[in-house]
């Protein structure tokens, strides 16, 4: 037999409850919905230690800090769900998420680093352009603060995300 991996990664996470949210409206399935918020208060719940979002829920891997793709694959599908469901609170766990990106992940220059200030100093933090087998983390950042950005009517999230799309125009 292969083995097995079995660890659960927040960033994938994101993008199933993003499929959930999809799924549930377009169908129109409560239970895709449903699904959607178990997911949701599963990693809100197993995959913070305190305020800080981890890269693996509680006992599927090491408690290592979340990366950007985790904290900003997770606010998009916690959006989606907000807008499906019309529930804000998930809503708000996106935007305290997006807080997080813009405090622990910003790079003056621009854009978003892919390791935090809480993760090991690197002799240099990379700052990733382009889609890997999942969507840009940096692109999906900008797209989360133009969506809080309608949502609040905040300028600083329109301003972060202008400057990430500048950057890697």
């Amino acid at each position: 037999q292969p083995g097995l991996d079995g660890k659960v990664l927040t960033a994938w996470n994101g993008l199933l409850l993003s499929a959930f949210a999809a799924a549930g409206t377009a169908l129109r399935e409560p239970r895709f919905l449903d699904a959607g918020r178990a997911l949701a208060r599963f990693l809100l719940d197993h995959a913070r230690d305190g305020d800080r979002l981890l890269r693996f829920p509680k006992a599927s891997g090491p408690a290592i800090p979340g990366f950007l793709d985790d904290h900003v694959h997770l606010a998009d599908g916690l959006l989606d769900l907000a807008e499906a469901t019309g529930e804000p609170a998930w809503a708000d766990a996106a935007r305290a998420l997006a807080d997080q990106v813009l405090a622990r992940f910003a790079d003056p220059a621009g854009g978003f680093f892919a390791t935090s200030d809480a993760h090991e100093r690197l002799l240099a933090r990379s700052k990733d352009a382009f889609d890997t087998p999942i969507p840009s983390a940096n692109a999906t950042a900008a797209r989360v603060l133009l969506r809080l950005a309608d949502r609040t009517g905040l300028a600083s999230y329109r301003t972060a995300a202008d400057r990430t799309i500048a950057t890697f125009r």
